[in-house]
């Protein structure tokens, strides 16, 4: 909560790599900004890669 008052978040990533399953990034400055860049550089690399998910 003390967080949101400096504009910090954390971001919480779930991988397929079995070294690292989730990676946490915490305090960062605007998370949800840094959410959606990562979450379009991840779709850019699925589309390059021809990787689709099924639900």
């Amino acid at each position: 909560m003390i967080y949101r008052l400096f504009g910090l978040g954390n971001l919480i990533i779930y991988t397929s790599d079995k070294t690292t399953p989730i990676f946490r990034l915490n305090a960062i400055k605007d998370p949800e900004e840094k959410y959606k860049i990562l979450r379009g550089l991840v779709e850019l690399n699925r589309r390059e890669k021809h990787v689709f998910e099924v639900d």
